[in-house]
């Protein structure tokens, strides 16, 4: 899976520096609250990789107030906001540079499938 996001990655890089719109307000339209949704510009290089960084240096094992916890969600809801959105993070950029990176209807497919996750994922806060 981590060769396929620097393959996308390495793609997308210039075609975003260009900034496109892809999704027609129009054709997409979220029924998320406006302050809680995601922007086009949101899913960029810069998110990725923060994201990215953050699950390469997790430390799986957490330690609160002396006490490890093999398996983080056992943490809550703070953990699971990070975790989620970052792993939004990541999947709305991967699907981002698929839609800048293909030509003809195949484009037309990643445009639709960009557009609708980005329309329907919430950034939990």
């Amino acid at each position: 899976m981590i060769d396929v996001l620097i393959a996308v990655t390495t793609l997308g890089i210039a075609a975003e520096e260009s900034n496109p719109k892809l999704c027609d307000p129009n054709k997409y339209v979220s029924q998320i609250e406006p302050d809680m949704q995601y922007t086009e510009e949101e899913f960029n290089y810069e998110n990725y990789r923060w994201a990215m960084d953050w699950f390469r240096k997790a430390d799986w094992k957490t330690r609160v107030e002396g006490k490890t916890y093999e398996r983080p969600f056992e943490l809550g809801w703070e953990f699971e906001m990070m975790y989620f959105n970052r792993l939004t993070a990541i999947e709305g950029y991967v699907l981002k540079q698929r839609a800048l990176a293909s030509e003809g209807e195949t484009r037309e497919v990643a445009v639709d499938r960009f557009c609708k996750f980005m329309i329907s994922a919430v950034p939990l806060d």
